[in-house]
């Protein structure tokens, strides 16, 4: 029975092809073949335009945001000097507004163009005197715009819904939980001289220090498990290690005090840190042997960050970057270069001011 419907399915078929010179059929049986590989390559190019216009309009919210954060900032610094009663810096503000028009495109590209648009007027009504408790409230109201306009960009560009681990706790930080601890710190500074030591002020100050607590936890914990898990560096055959020259079983130590979870060798009793001038004896600290012979090192261990490639059995010394060249690896450096007083590091050495986790 089964037999016989397969026989009565594919006699229409048959029939075709017997009437076909053999030309004609391998160029039906090619067609039949290509069907299938043609369904394939469509639906590939479909998802690779997916994934493109995906990551365009990331890189979209990225441009519009970055500018939404600094007027945030100077909006903060601005309710402190009306809520201190000193001069508030109109022009700083004028100057952080007029970046955010700059991308105005971009809102538009965003729909929040007409969002924007209120805000602006709401800031260009900010009062630059008065009493502190309505100079707080109004700043306070200007800079809760601003977050919910970072948040809206950060939902219509996809920002907050990108798919990679590592990608995905960044644009958190971006979007939503930075801008919440720069205006909350702001805010609780700021809440003393606006409305005094009541109880209300008090319960208010609990509740910041909470959120404050919260998201800087919160912060601190996404950063580590997009910064630890290097699996996309492994999916591109791309390895990352750290070298250090002290005895292993320290570092070991060391990198459980500070949580970490990379991948740290100990060159301890061999030159590999002296042979990639990285470390120096003591007669060098003062020549210009570091940073390809532009630097003095002044210390006897330096950083550095240096590109190996293996092809075959041979291995390639492929790219070097000293001092401050390693500054795009420094993902706190990106976020400060984004707010008004930037790194702050004037007048002093370069990172003097970090610390280890547990010691601020």
């Amino acid at each position: 029975m089964l037999q016989e419907a397969f026989h009565r399915a594919f006699t229409p078929a048959t029939a075709i092809m017997g009437r076909l010179k053999y030309a004609q059929k391998f160029i039906l049986i090619g067609l039949v073949l290509l069907a299938p590989l043609a369904f394939v390559g469509y639906s590939y190019l479909q998802q690779q335009g997916t994934q493109t216009a995906f990551s365009a309009k990331e890189r979209v919210g990225v441009a519009y945001i970055q500018p939404l954060n600094a007027l945030l900032g100077t909006l903060v610094q601005a309710r402190d000097a009306a809520v201190k009663g000193t001069a508030v810096d109109k022009s700083a503000v004028a100057n952080a507004v007029g970046s955010v028009d700059a991308v105005s495109a971009q809102g538009a590209q965003l729909a929040v163009a007409d969002e924007w648009t209120k805000l602006k007027t709401q800031i260009g009504a900010l009062p630059s005197g008065g009493s502190p408790a309505t100079a707080y409230d109004a700043y306070s109201a200007a800079t809760a715009g601003v977050q919910k306009l970072i948040v809206d960009a950060g939902n219509t560009s996809n920002l907050i819904l990108d798919p990679d681990l590592d990608t995905f706790y960044l644009m958190d930080a971006f979007v939503n939980k930075l801008p919440l601890l720069v205006d909350t710190a702001g805010q609780s500074g700021d809440l003393l001289g606006a409305q005094g030591t009541s109880l209300a002020t008090k319960i208010q100050l609990a509740v910041d220090k909470g959120v404050l607590s919260s998201n800087g936890s919160a912060t601190d914990a996404g950063f580590q498990t997009a910064f630890q898990n290097t699996m996309h560096l492994n999916a591109r055959d791309v390895t990352m290690v750290a070298v250090s020259r002290a005895e292993l079983d320290k570092i070991t130590r060391y990198r459980e005090r500070m949580g970490w979870s990379f991948t740290w060798l100990s060159s301890h009793g061999s030159d590999f840190n002296f042979d990639y001038a990285v470390s120096f004896g003591a007669d060098e600290l003062e020549a210009l042997v570091f940073n390809y012979g532009t630097l003095a090192p002044g210390f006897g261990d330096r950083e550095g960050v240096r590109v190996f490639v293996k092809d075959g059995d041979e291995i390639f010394h492929a790219y070097s970057t000293y001092g401050r060249g390693i500054d795009m690896l420094n993902t706190a450096y990106h976020y400060l270069d984004i707010v008004p007083k930037g790194r702050g590091e004037e007048g002093g050495p370069p990172q003097q001011w970090v610390r280890r986790h547990d010691e601020y």
